[in-house]
């Protein structure tokens, strides 16, 4: 019987000894990521997916959720193009704490937004504020980020988007 359960015992072994050498394997063979980020897709903050992407398909999903004019892409492309673009320059800036550079993200997030809303009808603007908010969790500002989280020792604010006028 001890026989056994030793022979048992040295075949969970090995296969457990495979699996990992099998996995090590199987990371050096694809050093590459499997689904790379789309060109011009600034790397997912948080997590959040839908915040994220490419401009193209931002504004695609917007002017879904809108009904924008082909006048109002125009104007907002340039718009999401310079916040991908604010983002992946804060992103990249290695002397920024962590604090700092979500803080920097927000206001570039936050100046966005309303460079956007000054494109938007009153009625769009009524509805993206209440998806907007769906999104945050139901929050008037949603989470941070939001007026109010600046203190004395705040960077200055980043650039502000160009004017889509």
């Amino acid at each position: 019987m001890r026989k056994f359960w030793t022979r048992t015992l040295v075949v969970c072994l090995m296969s457990m000894a495979t699996l990992a050498v099998a996995g090590v394997w199987a990371q050096q063979e694809s050093p590459t990521p499997t689904n790379p980020p789309d060109e011009g897709a600034p790397p997912s903050s948080s997590g959040r997916a839908g915040r994220g992407g490419n401009v193209e398909n931002r504004l695609e999903m917007m002017s879904k959720q809108l009904n924008l004019t082909d006048a109002q892409k125009e104007k907002i492309r340039p718009l999401l193009k310079h916040e991908m673009e604010r983002m992946r320059e804060i992103r990249n800036n290695t002397s920024l704490s962590q604090a700092e550079a979500r803080q920097r993200m927000a206001t570039v997030r936050r100046n966005t937004r309303e460079h956007i809303a000054e494109v938007l009808t009153p009625e769009q603007k009524k509805q993206w504020r209440e998806m907007q908010q769906e999104r945050r969790g139901g929050g008037p500002e949603g989470g941070q980020g939001g007026p109010g989280t600046s203190g004395p020792n705040t960077p200055p604010p980043p650039q502000n988007p160009p004017n889509p006028n």
